[in-house]
């Protein structure tokens, strides 16, 4: 996996927060975020559209 702004192999993968709105009702939701060394761009995978997904779906 590379840096989809600078194409640099160089990355860190942390942990972050999110929040979701849901029916007026945020959830905090952890998920896998990546960050550039080279360039400073922050992004995320697949994981975290599937962490997001079920958090949505344990709501309702």
């Amino acid at each position: 996996m590379n840096c989809p702004e600078c194409n640099s192999p160089e990355f860190e993968e942390e942990n972050d927060i999110i929040q979701l709105d849901f029916n007026n009702r945020l959830i905090a939701v952890i998920v896998p975020v990546m960050t550039c060394w080279d360039c400073g761009h922050r992004w995320t995978d697949e994981r975290a559209e599937d962490i997001q997904y079920k958090a949505l779906l344990e709501a309702r």
